[in-house]
């Protein structure tokens, strides 16, 4: 049972992200809609990432999360979402 809410709640979140990021990029050159695309980028080491060098390997440490108000307003969906079909399960 916990693993079906689980399962319920990481596909509607990754789902709500990936549907965010497409409506965004669908919305941005739509002169009333493009406040959707608004956002901003959140990261460490995306400029100068972190670099380790063994001389045998190069491992280059950087993360960066782009996130956009579509993206918001789709996470809050699929958390009221999840909530209500948590609830049949």
């Amino acid at each position: 049972m916990k693993f079906k809410k689980a399962f319920l709640f990481i596909f509607c979140i990754v789902s709500a992200v990936v549907l965010g990021s497409v409506l965004a990029d669908l919305t941005k050159e739509v002169p009333w809609l493009t406040w959707l695309s608004y956002g901003t980028s959140v990261g460490l080491g995306s400029e100068s990432p972190a670099v380790l060098d063994l001389s045998v390997i190069r491992l280059t440490f950087a993360f960066e999360m782009r996130i956009c108000i579509a993206q918001v307003l789709l996470i809050g969906a699929a958390l009221y979402l999840h909530a209500r079909l948590s609830r049949k399960l």
